[in-house]
């Protein structure tokens, strides 16, 4: 017996747990399946906005924040957060052509937070793609998690660990 525990272990090590915490800021905190890296300058974003990726295999993560909110904006109420989230809708699935395929919520320490399912057209560069989006709001800042195939349009169980591994301190 003691002979098949030992000629298993080497198969134990194929199955190891990789996935790393992530401490995005003072606020924002995931976990991720390898080391992430930094795509701010290559990202186009305000300055004080970071963005940080990992990749796995066939599977993308990123972590985009702190977005500052507009200055009559209060991030705690609930009126102005939808049309926050509404805003992001239009931005990130209307404007750039893309089909959103499902919206809803999500509860953080910090107040609700949106979840989009949404689906980029093929292009002469790249396939159809689903993607999957998580927005909330902090204080007074937004961060949005993003996670995606560069293979298939089929969504793993590791989307969930990604999104579940969330943790947010106001």
């Amino acid at each position: 017996m003691k002979i098949i525990y030992l000629l298993a272990l080497p198969l134990l090590a194929f199955t190891a747990d990789n996935w790393q915490p992530f401490s995005f800021d003072k606020h924002v905190s995931v976990q991720l399946p390898a080391a992430p890296f930094d795509m701010t300058k290559d990202a186009g974003v305000p300055a004080g906005v970071s963005v940080f990726a990992a990749q796995s295999g066939s599977e993308a993560y990123q972590i985009t924040g702190p977005l500052p909110l507009p200055s009559v904006m209060n991030g705690q109420d609930a009126r102005a957060r939808g049309l926050y989230y509404d805003g992001m809708v239009k931005g990130l699935v209307q404007e750039q052509g893309n089909v959103l395929l499902s919206r809803s919520t999500f509860p953080t320490v910090a107040g609700e937070g949106m979840a989009l399912t949404y689906q980029s057209p093929a292009t002469a560069d790249s396939k159809e793609m689903t993607l999957l989006s998580r927005a909330f709001i902090v204080n007074r800042s937004a961060y949005v998690l993003t996670y995606f195939r560069t293979d298939d349009d089929t969504v793993s169980v590791a989307s969930r660990r990604f999104f579940n591994s969330l943790k947010v301190k106001p």
